[in-house]
């Protein structure tokens, strides 16, 4: 039996001590460890037993595909932030100027750069103003504010300006490839929900490719989640608020279904 901390050394299980926390691994390994004295595994085999048996992530979340057609979904989520969103909340779970004056050495006014950015943003307006209780959330939501109002499009914002045209045209491609495999798939029009409380009942032309109600469960729990919506007795993967870089991993997850 290896000892628990020559197994803990290992490249990959020290790489995941850094991703989930030594004690989640070392109760990994103490499980690979049981099922070696089993029987069940040789002991050569305890590090890649751990490793699989991991999480891919310290949180119970996990990220879907969200083909529902309703681009504001509160199940799911709400918003997707966009990279450069994503990138200033990763900056601002650190040490940041976020009160602070680098140049003077002094205190500085809490939020600065993003009131500035969303003053450019609505430029009618006479004043701009943050607020918020909750000084840690507060660091988070600004620095995702203001790389949102500055940075590239946002995921939401390509979703709601995404042309009906283009969603067909892809939406032809994915359901010739499933098709091609054996696959029941159709490419349908469909009709996209906007969502949220700010807009409630204001729908959009989409597209969606139409598959037997019975991948729905199946798609739910694969790897990646797709969640899309049953209509008329069969399950609609709305391509509306799904990028168009997400197509190959929404046909590979349906192909996956049928093994």
């Amino acid at each position: 039996m290896p000892r628990t901390d020559a197994v803990l050394a290992a490249p990959e299980l020290v790489a995941a001590q850094g991703r989930l926390g030594r004690a989640a691994v070392k109760k990994a390994v103490a499980s690979a460890q049981r099922r070696v004295r089993q029987g069940e595994l040789g002991p050569d085999e305890v590090v890649g037993a751990a490793v699989a048996a991991l999480p891919p992530r310290a949180t119970s979340l996990r990220p879907v595909i969200n083909a529902t057609g309703v681009l504001l979904h509160t199940n799911l989520g709400r918003a997707p932030l966009s990279a450069a969103a994503i990138d200033a909340v990763t900056a601002a779970a650190g040490p940041t100027d976020v009160e602070f004056d680098l140049v003077r050495g002094t205190r500085a006014r809490r939020g600065r750069g993003a009131m500035d950015a969303l003053a450019q943003a609505v430029p009618d307006a006479e004043d701009v103003h943050v607020v918020n209780n909750n000084a840690a959330a507060l660091v988070l939501t600004l620095a995702a504010l203001e790389a949102t109002l500055r940075g590239p499009v946002p995921p939401l914002g390509e979703a709601l300006h995404a042309d009906p045209e283009a969603l067909a045209a892809r939406a032809a491609v994915l359901a010739g490839t499933l098709a091609e495999a054996g696959l029941d798939a159709r490419a349908v029009p469909s009709e996209a929900n906007v969502g949220g409380g700010g807009a409630p009942g204001v729908t959009l032309p989409s597209a969606a490719v139409s598959l037997p109600e019975r991948f729905a469960g199946p798609l739910r729990t694969g790897e990646p989640p797709v969640v899309g919506r049953i209509e008329g007795g069969r399950l609609l993967i709305d391509l509306r608020a799904v990028p168009g870089t997400r197509d190959g991993d929404v046909a590979r997850a349906v192909l996956a279904v049928e093994g």
